[in-house]
């Protein structure tokens, strides 16, 4: 047997059956008709980040024994292993594109390929040909700290090197139409970021055809990034109140995000067509739902790091990081250094008491968040040591979201299994997302050796 995964980072059943019901002849509708369907459920132990959630699903254990808590965490501070080390390990092949946490590739066999994550620390990409493609997804992270910003264009030349690996013409086209309807009307530039999942895809899909590797999985996260931003737009009905007039232009933002994906789960359910032995899944760690919309001017963001250091008193050689706002990690010499840190950073409030900052330690790295709380936005103010000061002394700006967030992250996700050897199944059974590496594995004819229990997935 052999499995493709595409990671749907974030998708929500709700979101799902609205694609469906609009497209009830596309290959997401396929999949999900012939397929066995499951709800994934987020492990209670874990944080609500993709971050920890994805390696629970990938390690099978939560993250009491993954230890994997934020972006920028040192790799060598994680437990538990991936199930892509596993299958390799056992001499089967592994393809990855873009999974969270997948590292710099090592020696690989000649079936195996692996573009790691936008927040590895360079351009590293098994084959080296699609380093390109890593160089203008981790020069977007570094242009905008959402990582899903307008960001930058690609060189010609590694847009020359990018096509004789297998981007399509088609493709090409629409982000030079893309480039133009831009110039007719900026706030279409919402759109530019699912350029980089659609370039990714074709890359991935020539990679895995060339090498038909026993496990491979494709991560993106542009529906997420739209969910978060416009579900106010696409599900007008869960709010009190209706969007403004001007973000009416976001109607078809989550609609869109799922037409890409259609297209790529077609291509995918056409190989498992000709294929017996070829299983397709789709998964997501999580999902997302409406929440209401933030009354307050604005969002907190941690623009000047130094001023946030030297204000709490904290001398000493450090490094930042990728991260994703509203969070940074930070780099210190020591395990000490990076203690004193994560100590004054938490005592800092906001006038009601609240925290200002939610840090995370693990060796000589910290993670620093930015909350959102009412009374810092109002007033301005954060209170440290007992004096009350501008949150400007912090380093701390008041920025203005293109559009606030309407929703957020919940523990429910979706999982589907299809194909010939799969037995179908409609009733969406809630299950652990630690279920998921074992069900895998056990699928492929591998040993889980995860703490969880596997599903019955096969006829």
């Amino acid at each position: 047997m052999r499995i493709v995964v595409y990671e749907l980072n974030e998708v929500p059943w709700r979101v799902l059956d609205a694609h469906i019901k609009r497209r009830p002849s596309g290959g997401l509708a396929r999949l999900v008709r012939s397929g066995a369907n499951f709800t994934t459920v987020a492990h209670p132990a874990d944080a609500l980040h993709p971050w920890v959630t994805w390696p629970t699903m990938h390690r099978g254990a939560p993250s009491p024994v993954h230890g994997v808590r934020f972006i920028g965490q040192d790799p060598t501070t994680f437990g538990g292993r991936p199930l892509w080390d596993i299958v390799r390990q056992k001499g089967r092949s592994a393809g990855l594109f873009g999974c969270l946490q997948s590292g710099r590739p090592g020696a690989l066999g000649s079936a195996d390929f692996q573009l790691p994550d936008c927040f590895a620390p360079d351009d590293d990409a098994a084959p080296r040909e699609l380093s390109p493609f890593q160089r203008l997804i981790r020069a977007n992270v570094r242009a905008c700290g959402r990582v899903v910003g307008p960001g930058t264009a690609p060189a010609p030349s590694d847009l020359r090197a990018l096509a004789r690996l297998g981007v399509r013409p088609s493709t090409v086209l629409a982000g030079a139409a893309q480039v133009a309807a831009e110039g007719w009307d900026p706030r279409l530039r919402y759109r530019r970021p699912s350029f980089a999942g659609r370039l990714g895809f074709d890359l991935f899909l020539a990679q895995w055809r060339q090498k038909k590797p026993d496990y491979a999985a494709f991560f993106t996260t542009d529906l997420a990034f739209r969910m978060h931003r416009y579900w106010r737009s696409a599900f007008p009905a869960d709010f009190d109140r209706p969007a403004p007039p001007g973000e009416a232009i976001y109607a078809g933002a989550i609609a869109e995000a799922m037409d890409h994906a259609d297209a790529h789960l077609t291509a995918l359910m056409r190989a498992a067509d000709r294929d017996p032995a070829l299983i397709v899944a789709l998964a997501g760690s999580m999902g997302q739902a409406a929440v209401p919309v933030a009354e307050e001017p604005g969002a907190l963001r941690l623009d000047d790091v130094a001023a946030m250091l030297e204000r709490l008193g904290h001398y000493g050689r450090w490094t930042s990081a990728f991260a994703m706002e509203p969070d940074v990690t930070l780099t210190f010499a020591d395990e000490t250094a990076a203690a004193t840190l994560d100590k004054r950073a938490r005592s800092v409030v906001d006038r009601d008491g609240a925290p200002i900052f939610a840090v995370e330690q693990a060796g000589t790295r910290v993670s620093v968040h930015v909350n959102q709380h009412a009374a810092a936005l109002r007033f301005g103010e954060a209170v440290v040591d007992g004096v009350t000061i501008p949150i400007q002394q912090l380093g701390l700006a008041c920025i203005q979201p293109e559009t606030p967030g309407t929703a957020h992250h919940i523990r429910d996700g979706v999982l589907v299994f299809a194909g010939q050897r799969i037995r179908p199944t409609g009733t969406r059974t809630p299950i652990c997302a630690t279920r998921y590496a074992p069900t895998v594995l056990v699928a492929l004819g591998i040993p889980p050796h995860t703490p969880g229990q596997p599903v019955d997935i096969l006829r």
